[in-house]
């Protein structure tokens, strides 16, 4: 709802008293007064669109200014205007008659019949200000239509990248199942070992940076998991330790034993990577970086300690620079937006002011601690996860496989035939179908004697819900382990809900595949 807009006065006064006296009386009726004295009238009179009526002391303005002001409105524009006289000077008010309609005020020594004013000025204003209402009202709808339409650009375009996403996890996920299911037939001392393991990595990366892409486009939703935080600084510390000027020293110092968190992966990557490139870029001349992880647990009993967070175990992130460091005034802006330590050398990471929003969006604290001189560091406590469920797994050796019938409903033939291979391979009976409704027959026909199935949830025709849905009204105590390669959390809990056994994302490393089926299964 649009406001009613303020009458707005242009005043150019002369006589101090007088011009005070007029304006309270002004502003005590609830106009907007702007008063100027001949100088600066020009400058303010610019802005046509600005002022409902002009109002002058025809001492302060001579018939030249005003004519140029006149000129400056434009002829058709020109605001109502109001001329206050004296007796003295009423006789030089016929000289402004050719400059269009004006209204004449006279007042006496003592300022009297100038309480006429705020009236008049009302009176004459009434066009002037519904113009400028129904401008405000142009102005408003026409901001809401550009919004509208960036919002639905947005939408578009993220409709589009989800689809993109979706058919890149795809590629990855044939990349990476063969390239993990080769390695895990290999040993470290076989020539292409290392080749399939940078294979793998590079596919793991390419998944990662998707999920961030997808991360932004979703405005920052987090998909939260249960993950190790040693391992997204694993990943980060891979990246950062082939970019990074030799000059700068990384050093680990990750305690093996912390617990789990509930996060998003793609955005811890992204607080580890933002403050890692910010320290490095606070030491040109090199340095030491270190990233460390321990445990931290904030007592019931915080009198005093002014932290604004539960009481409770905590995984604590510490990251510390040996740069020249921050002064107490830089430090307390260290959460605004586009902050970062080293401004103006142009980071690629964000301000910190995201990072700060991140790492409370997952219910914890960051602080920092820093002297001239003498480095930066920065904490991070993040809530310990109490279940280990969906943990990562990250065992070394063989995982167990079996005899149970699996059925894959997948529309991906590249991915069909690579969990054939793979499946098989670990022992299963394998039964597949390139689409839903197939899937569905030989589920009706050999639904008895199948153990589980591996379930896509995006697939053209009858798709992952409603094959679920048949295949449950068939036999609701079927196992079904949902499979998708679309960034859509909200989607596949509502299928847990409905009675899936699992969750697993494209792309995935074989092993993790494995060991979900042999949980699920028993």
């Amino acid at each position: 709802m649009v406001k009613e807009l303020p009458i707005k006065v242009l005043y150019i006064r002369d006589d101090k008293d007088i011009g005070r006296y007029v304006e309270e009386r002004l502003v005590r009726h609830g106009i907007a007064v702007n008063a100027v004295g001949d100088r600066q009238a020009h400058a303010a009179i610019r802005d046509r669109d600005a002022y409902d009526v002009l109002c002058a002391d025809i001492t302060a303005i001579n018939r030249d200014s005003f004519h140029d002001l006149h000129k400056l409105i434009g002829g058709n524009n020109v605001p109502p205007m109001i001329m206050i006289t004296s007796p003295e000077t009423a006789a030089d008010a016929g000289k402004y008659n050719d400059l269009g309609p004006i209204c004449f005020i006279v007042r006496d020594a003592d300022g009297r019949y100038l309480d006429m004013l705020p009236r008049l000025i009302e009176r004459l204003s009434y066009p002037q200000t519904r113009i400028r209402q129904k401008r405000e009202i142009e102005k408003i709808l026409r901001e809401t239509e550009e919004r509208l339409l960036m919002s639905q650009k947005n939408e578009v375009i993220g409709m589009l990248a989800g689809g993109i996403a979706h058919d890149f996890n795809n590629i990855l996920a044939t990349i990476l199942g063969y390239a993990s299911f080769l390695k895990g037939k290999a040993t470290q001392e076989d020539v292409f070992f290392n080749g399939l393991a940078a294979i793998e990595d590079s596919a793991v990366r390419a998944s990662d940076l998707t999920s961030q892409i997808m991360s932004q486009l979703r405005g920052g939703k987090a998909e939260i998991k249960t993950l190790s935080i040693n391992q997204v600084i694993g990943d980060v510390y891979k990246l950062i330790k082939k970019t990074f000027d030799k000059s700068i020293r990384i050093v680990l110092d990750l305690d093996e034993h912390i617990s789990m968190i509930k996060a998003d992966t793609a955005q811890m990557k992204q607080i580890v990577l933002s403050l890692s490139i910010n320290a490095r870029d606070i030491m040109p001349g090199g340095g030491v970086l270190t990233i460390k992880t321990f445990m931290s647990r904030v007592p019931d009993d915080r009198t005093g300690t002014g932290k604004d967070i539960p009481p409770g175990a905590y995984v604590a992130v510490g990251i510390s620079d040996t740069g020249s460091g921050m002064d107490e005034r830089t430090g307390r802006q260290i959460r605004g937006p586009h902050f970062s330590k080293n401004k103006g050398r142009g980071t690629a990471g964000p301000g910190l002011s995201v990072v700060n929003d991140i790492v409370k969006a997952h219910g914890g604290w960051i602080d920092v601690k820093s002297e001239v001189g003498a480095g930066t560091q920065f904490v991070i406590l993040l809530p310990a996860s109490e279940n280990n469920q969906d943990a990562p797994i990250t065992e070394s050796g063989a995982v167990e496989g079996g005899s149970e019938t699996i059925l894959v409903v997948d529309d991906e033939t590249q991915i069909v035939k690579m969990l054939r291979r793979i499946l098989a391979d670990s022992g299963y009976r394998v039964l597949y179908s390139d689409s839903g409704a197939e899937g569905v027959r030989i589920f009706e026909e050999k639904g008895k004697e199948i153990n589980l199935v591996l379930l896509d949830i995006m697939m053209p025709g009858m798709g992952g819900k409603e094959v679920m849905s048949r295949l449950l009204s068939l036999r609701p105590d079927a196992k079904i382990l949902l499979v998708s390669g679309f960034s859509q959390q909200d989607r596949h809990r509502d299928l847990m809900g409905m009675g899936a056994a699992g969750f697993i994302g494209k792309p995935f490393v074989i092993r993790d595949l494995l060991k979900k089926i042999r949980n699920i299964l028993g």
